[in-house]
């Protein structure tokens, strides 16, 4: 990849040059890259599924920016040299990680509090908490809220009594803007 800096003769210049170069703008500089021939490649099932996900994260950047409110979500922390499609496209890559599922408040009675901690590089959507019996049966499930002091933090309140917390699974799933979800659990001792 080579930069091309206050060049009069590709200044401005984008595209393709007989397959063998491609030129592209960005930042106020042209990039001129060697085209390579891909029609000979036999690929593996790996670069298939990678290339597939490729694909639908391209749309799914594309529809960022035909969406005027959402592609103003994305503009608002863009940083130099990133663009509303690139952090788009990166976010559909990055899944949300969940840092910390607090359950120490939980003692089974209505009004309890679940806390959790979600991070992702660009907005964490959704938090949802599922809570079960040592047997798997539900107990309840619902959907966090966002803590209006740390954006970080979400919290569940509890809305159903559980008389044998002993062995209950507390399971809380992140998801962002794209639709990645992340799941962590936590099972009371």
């Amino acid at each position: 990849m080579t930069k091309l800096k206050d060049n009069v003769v590709t200044q401005g210049f984008s595209g393709k040059v007989d397959d063998m170069q491609s030129f592209n703008q960005r930042i106020d500089e042209t990039i001129q890259r060697n085209s390579l021939s891909s029609s000979t490649l036999i690929r593996t099932d790996k670069q298939l599924k990678v290339r597939k996900k490729f694909t639908r994260g391209v749309a799914y950047a594309k529809s960022v920016l035909l969406n005027p409110s959402m592609k103003a979500a994305y503009e608002e922390v863009l940083t130099e040299g990133q663009t509303a499609y690139n952090l788009a496209l990166a976010d559909y890559f990055i899944p949300p990680e969940i840092k910390m599922l607090d359950v120490s408040l939980y003692h089974g009675k209505v009004g309890d509090i679940i806390r959790v901690r979600a991070i992702d590089n660009f907005k964490v959507d959704a938090v949802k908490l599922i809570i079960r019996t040592k047997d798997e049966l539900l107990i309840e499930a619902g959907d966090a809220v966002r803590d209006s002091s740390n954006i970080l933090l979400w919290k569940y309140t509890i809305t159903k009594t559980n008389t044998h917390i002993s062995g209950t699974k507390i399971i809380a799933a992140a998801m962002d803007l794209p639709g990645n979800r992340t799941v962590k659990e936590e099972i009371i001792t």
